[in-house]
Formats: structure tokens, sequence, C-alpha cells
């Protein structure tokens, strides 16, 4: 694990940088007579050499209470970040087998590789497949009100869904002895919208509305929104989703046809713009939920 948490490059603070140095420093130590003459108040050792390795493992500790708290907060790809880990950790005992005085038994050595093996594949895990659904507490019952959100990844599954104000539950239906680690995100999507042309809600230049669609919807919903150019020129609205299982169908009419291109996590509508009031109608494209963020860029 503290190996993990120096490979994986969001852990990354002016702390890693003070630990490394003295974990360095302190291995080194272990190794070279001047350093642990200087360890021990400029004296010889007698008796039990490197009495100051307690410091060494404290040091590791902590390190790999951080790598731990990274990897159980879900954070995305970091299967390769392990497997670098993995290969500090060889680079660490092909150090040691170097500058080591004694000579070292290989069943240790053998016995620490497979010890290094058995972390690899607890903390990589196997890829497998979690189902969610969502109830909601209606009086003194639990009513389901999303099912079928699923994910399968490597050590996090990342799902959502729309929901409106309430008290919910979240029923997983995971493999046995699957543990699973829960971390709630929210995100505030619910301004004003219009539902239909003529109520349109006007979006300011360089301002934006977020909205969702909710699982009990049709999928003829819809939600308006309009823009006001003021004066011919290039004009871009952006439109990206919520969440991974956002879809949605935009439909922009005006004075001037615009195009449309594929941005981050979206679309870009875009184009020379004339002057006159633009509709955006955005309309539920699939069962579930589905959030967005609409805003008139330039």
């Amino acid at each position: 694990m503290a190996g993990f948490y120096l490979a994986f490059r969001r852990s990354f603070h002016k702390g890693r940088t003070c630990r490394l140095l003295l974990i360095v420093f302190l291995f080194f130590s272990f190794n070279m007579p001047v350093l642990g003459y200087v360890w021990h108040g400029f004296h010889d050792q007698y008796g039990i050499p490197n009495r100051f390795a307690f410091l060494y493992i404290f040091a590791l500790l902590a390190m790999a209470y951080e790598g731990y708290c990274v990897l159980v907060r879900g954070k995305r790809k970091v299967s390769l970040w392990i497997y670098l880990s993995v290969i500090l950790c060889g680079i660490l005992i092909g150090i040691t087998m170097k500058t080591s005085t004694m000579k070292l038994e290989m069943k240790t050595v053998y016995a620490t590789v497979a010890a290094i093996a058995v972390y690899k594949e607890n903390a990589a895990g196997n890829v497998s497949s979690v189902t969610y659904s969502v109830q909601k507490l209606s009086g003194k019952t639990w009513k389901t009100v999303a099912t079928g959100l699923s994910g399968a990844a490597k050590n996090n599954y990342v799902v959502t869904t729309g929901l409106a104000a309430g008290t919910y539950r979240v029923v997983a239906n995971a493999a046995s002895g699957e543990i699973l680690y829960f971390i709630n995100a929210n995100q505030k999507a619910s301004d004003s919208y219009g539902t239909s042309k003529k109520k349109a809600k006007e979006i300011k230049r360089k301002k934006s509305k977020k909205q969702v669609f909710l699982s009990n919807e049709s999928t003829s919903k819809t939600h308006w929104y309009k823009i006001k150019v003021k004066k011919t020129g290039m004009t871009y609205i952006d439109i990206t989703g919520l969440g991974n299982r956002s879809k949605i169908s935009v439909t922009v009419t005006g004075a001037a046809r615009l195009k449309n291109k594929t941005i981050s996590k979206g679309f870009r509508i875009y184009g020379k713009a004339k002057k006159g009031t633009y509709y955006i109608k955005i309309k539920k494209g699939s069962k579930g939920t589905s959030g967005y963020q609409v805003k008139y860029t330039k």
C-alpha cells in the first residue's frame, strides 16, 4: 500500500515528498555504516543494530494508510499504479540484495515476492458486475424508483441517478463475498426550465442551467430554454451530461442553422448566429435518468 501511495499521481502533495525522502534516507541508513553511526548518536552499534528501524516502520504504516484511503475512495484506473508500486517494490528488493553486507537467504526473497504478488491480485481486484436499485421512503414503506443501475470496473462502480427531494436507500445485488464501499456525492440539478416553447427559460450569456430527467418520467418529456443573440457573430452552446447514464437529444432553432461537434462529456452547438432569439429543446433520450448542463458559452 505504501508503494501504491507513492506511485499514484493523484496522491501527490508536499507531504508525500517529505515522507519519500525520509524513507529513502532510513533505507540507506540500514546498509551504510556511516549513517548508522550518525543515527546512534555517533557511537558504534553494539548488541542490537539499527535501533532506529521503528521510525521506518511508522513511516511505512502512515503511507500505507494513505494508499488504502485512495483505494477505498474508488479512484478510477488505479490498477496501473498498483502495478507500478509492485515494480517499485522489486527495485527496492534489488537494491537491498546489492547493498547488503550480509548474505541473504533466497527463500526470504522468494517469500517477499510471493507476498507482493498476493497483494497485487487482491488490491487490483477482478472485474465483476454489481446491480443496484434505488428505493424511496413513502410513508412507512420503501418503493423502488430506479432499477437496472449497474457498473463494471476494477475496484470502483460509478452509478448516477436523478432523484427528487426525499429519503432514499440503495439496494445492491453483489456476488457472494464481495466487499462494497459506498460513497455518496450529490450534485444539484434543479434550475428552472420551460415546459413548452412559449414558456422557455432564458439563459444569459456565459451562464448555464442544470436539470435532470427522472427515471419515472416519460421519454417524451422535454425541457425548453432560449438564448438571445444581440448581434450577429459566432455563438457557442455547450450541452454536457451529468453522470455516466446521460442520454438526451437536443434541437436548436432560430434565425440561423448551427452546427454541432463532440466535446468532453457532450457536444457543442456552434456557428455564426444572426441577431435574434434561439430556442433549445432538450428531450429525454432513454429510460432511466439523464442529467445535463446547458451553457450559453459565447
